[in-house]
């Protein structure tokens, strides 16, 4: 099952048309056609959480169908961080402080 059939399916459950859950998430009924029908793959996590939130489950309900790194890149060791004072290369660089104001009187 794909992440459009589960929300299709879900949708259906509930009674919902598309438009119907189109306005209870706020995006456009065209855009849950597309997510429906596999057209549209590439969507942001606040329209997911929105949608799971319409459908009344949790928005890990859809973890499942979600494109996660694969382990090889995920079990990649971080860069150690290097230790010691940093060079003056190395260093962020320094914003001089505004001047200093006179006051009038």
């Amino acid at each position: 099952m794909s992440l459009g059939e589960a929300i299709s399916a879900l949708r259906k459950d509930l009674g919902l048309s598309q438009k119907d859950l189109a306005a209870k998430c706020g995006i456009s009924q065209p855009m849950i056609s597309a997510l429906e029908s596999g057209k549209e793959t590439d969507l942001r996590a606040s329209t997911l959480v929105a949608i799971a939130v319409a459908l009344g489950v949790d928005c890990n309900h859809f973890a499942q169908f979600l494109k996660l790194p694969s382990d090889e890149a995920v079990s990649q060791p971080l860069p150690t961080p290097k230790r010691g004072r940093p060079k003056k290369a190395d260093a962020p660089p320094q914003t001089p402080a505004p001047p200093a104001r006179r006051k009038k009187g």
